[in-house]
C-alpha cells in the first residue's frame, strides 16, 4: 500500500509553505522505472515515469509547472477478489490530468464514468478525501507528520522538513495487528500483514516494498523543490541496498492555479 501525506495552507506567510507532500511508493522491486525528471516528451511535467512494458510512459506521483500535482495510489484487495482479467494501465490516469486543462473535480467526475475499466485505485488531485477507515499505520503517521510539519514547517527549516519527512517514510514499526488491514487484504499471510502493516513495507518473498519516498515542498512565492530518495536498480534486496536522490527545483509559472485547487 502506497502513503501519501498532504499539508495545505492556502493562505501561507512569507516564510511557510503552500503545500508540503510526502509519499511513499510500495511495488514490486523488479519493475523498471525512471527516478524523478524534467520529461523529454513533455517538458511541463516533472516527475518519474514507468517504464513496464506495456505501461511505459504512466507514473505515480507528477507535478507540472503550472502547479497540478496528481499522485495514484493502488488500493489493496483480498486475493479472492483478483480476477486477473486485463485491465487499462493507471499510470496514464494521473499523466493525463497533468496534461489536461481540467481541474481535479470534473477530471474525476469524466474518469468515474469508466473507473470500471481499471484495477482499483485512488486519484489525488488535492481534492480528494483519505479512505473513511485507514490502517493504523495511516492514523501513527498522519499525526506523526501534523507534528513535523508544525515544527519544521518554515522555510528556514527546510532540510530539517526534509530529514524528518524522510526519517517518518523509513519508518519499520509494525502496527499490528490491524482489523481493517486484516478485512482490506484477506487471504495473505501473517507475515505479510505484518510488513504491510509498517509505513516501510518490505514483503522480501514477494520481491515487493518500498522503494522510493518523495518530499514535494511549495513555498509562499510558488517555488518547488522536489525531492525523490530511490531504490538503484536493480535492486537487490541484501539489506545494504544502495539509495539515490535526486532534486529538482523550479518556480510555478501561474502560483494562483496552484491555490484555486487546493
Amino acid at each position: 500500500m502506497c502513503l501519501l501525506y498532504l499539508f495545505v495552507n492556502p493562505h501561507p506567510k512569507p516564510d511557510e509553505y503552500l503545500l508540503v507532500l510526502a509519499s511513499v511508493r510500495d511495488e514490486f522491486f523488479g519493475r523498471p522505472t525512471s527516478g524523478v525528471h524534467i520529461w523529454e516528451n513533455n517538458p511541463q511535467i516533472v516527475g518519474p515515469m514507468d517504464l513496464e512494458e506495456g505501461k511505459v510512459g504512466g507514473t505515480w506521483l507528477g507535478m507540472n509547472i503550472t502547479g497540478k500535482v496528481a499522485s495514484l495510489l493502488n488500493i489493496i484487495q483480498p486475493l479472492d477478489e483478483i480476477t486477473g482479467d486485463e485491465k487499462l494501465p493507471r499510470g496514464h490516469l494521473a499523466v493525463r490530468y497533468l496534461e489536461g486543462g481540467q481541474d481535479g473535480m470534473n477530471y474525476l467526475r469524466d474518469l468515474r464514468r469508466k473507473a470500471s475499466d481499471y484495477d482499483r485505485f485512488l486519484l489525488v488531485t488535492l481534492d480528494v478525501s483519505n479512505p473513511l477507515r485507514p490502517w493504523r499505520k495511516v492514523v501513527e503517521s498522519r499525526a506523526q507528520f501534523g507534528d513535523i510539519v508544525q515544527r519544521q514547517g518554515k522555510a528556514g527549516r527546510k532540510q530539517a522538513l526534509v530529514d524528518e519527512l524522510i526519517a517518518m517514510m523509513n519508518n519499520s514499526t509494525e502496527y499490528f495487528p490491524d482489523d481493517q488491514l486484516l478485512k482490506d487484504a484477506e487471504g495473505r499471510s501473517e507475515e505479510s500483514l505484518r510488513s504491510l502493516s509498517s509505513v516501510f513495507v518490505r514483503v522480501e518473498d514477494e520481491y515487493y516494498g518500498s522503494r522510493t519516498h518523495t518530499v514535494i515542498l511549495v513555498d509562499a512565492r510558488g517555488c518547488v523543490d522536489y525531492i525523490e530518495r530511490t531504490m538503484q536498480q536493480p535492486i537487490d534486496l541484501n539489506g545494504n541496498e544502495p539509495w539515490v536522490t535526486t532534486r529538482l527545483q523550479f518556480g510555478i509559472q501561474e502560483p494562483g492555479s496552484l491555490v484555486s485547487r487546493l
